[in-house]
């Protein structure tokens, strides 16, 4: 069961089940937090286990068109071209 409270002017959606570590995220909207708490319940309930996302919320957008850069794009015939694009969308903030 999930457990949604106002936390520093915040929603923060908590899911605790047993045998995993609970998993908890803040959101600026009760809705939002409720979706994302159903999501995670239904998902537990589909597979019996609740995927661990922690590492792709880390993940920046940075880091994987740096490393898709260094690891797919020398396997392409347009490597040039393609490489050239990926440096532009990284010089964007």
């Amino acid at each position: 069961m999930a457990t949604i409270r106002k936390l520093r002017g915040r929603w923060q959606a908590q899911v605790r089940r047993r045998g995993v570590p609970p998993r908890a995220k803040s959101f600026d909207k009760r809705t939002d937090a409720e979706r994302w708490a159903r999501d995670l319940e239904a998902e537990a309930d589909r597979t019996g286990w609740v995927a661990d996302t922690r590492a792709a919320e880390k993940t920046t957008l940075r880091e994987l068109l740096t490393r898709y850069r260094a690891q797919v794009t020398p396997g392409k015939r347009g490597a040039v071209s393609e490489a050239s694009r990926i440096n532009s969308i990284l010089r964007c903030p």
